[in-house]
C-alpha cells in the first residue's frame, strides 16, 4: 500500500492549479458583487413603492417629508451613498424615482381609489352568487 503523503504532484499541476484557482476566485468576487448590487436594487424599489403607497393614501402632500425619509432608510440599508428619492403627486396619481450614482428607477401609481375597490369587490360577490344558484 502507497503512502499519498511521500507523493508528488508533477509541477506543471501546481502551475495549472493556481490558474483554476485564480479564475474561481475572480468569478465568486464578480457573484459577490452582482449580489450586492442586486440588493441594493430591491430594497431601493421596496423603499421608493413604500414611499408612494404612504403618499398616495396620505390626505395632505406629505412628499418631501416621505422623500426625506425614504431617502435615510435607503442610505442607512444600501452599500453606497448618494441615493436619493423623490415623491410627488401627479393629479389623482403618484410619481417617485429612486437612484444613486450608476442607475435609478421610476414608478407611477394611479392612486388608490377605494370606490373603484369597493365596485370591484361588488361584482365578484354578484359574480360568486350567481355561480352558487346554479
Amino acid at each position: 500500500m502507497k503512502d499519498w503523503r511521500n507523493r508528488r504532484a508533477a509541477g506543471n499541476l501546481t502551475v495549472e492549479a493556481s490558474f483554476v484557482m485564480g479564475i474561481l476566485l475572480f468569478s465568486m468576487a464578480v457573484l459577490l458583487r452582482f449580489s450586492f448590487s442586486l440588493h441594493d436594487q430591491v430594497v431601493g424599489n421596496a423603499v421608493l413603492n413604500e414611499g408612494m403607497e404612504l403618499l398616495g393614501h396620505s390626505e395632505e402632500d406629505a412628499g418631501e417629508d416621505l422623500s426625506r425619509r425614504g431617502t435615510r432608510r435607503m442610505e442607512q440599508a444600501l452599500s453606497g451613498r448618494g441615493f436619493r428619492i423623490e415623491l410627488s403627486r401627479e393629479g389623482t396619481g403618484v410619481r417617485g424615482t429612486a437612484g444613486g450614482e450608476r442607475r435609478s428607477t421610476e414608478m407611477r401609481d394611479k392612486g388608490f381609489h377605494p370606490e373603484e375597490f369597493l365596485r370591484r369587490i361588488t361584482l365578484l360577490e354578484a359574480a360568486a352568487d350567481r355561480l352558487g344558484e346554479n
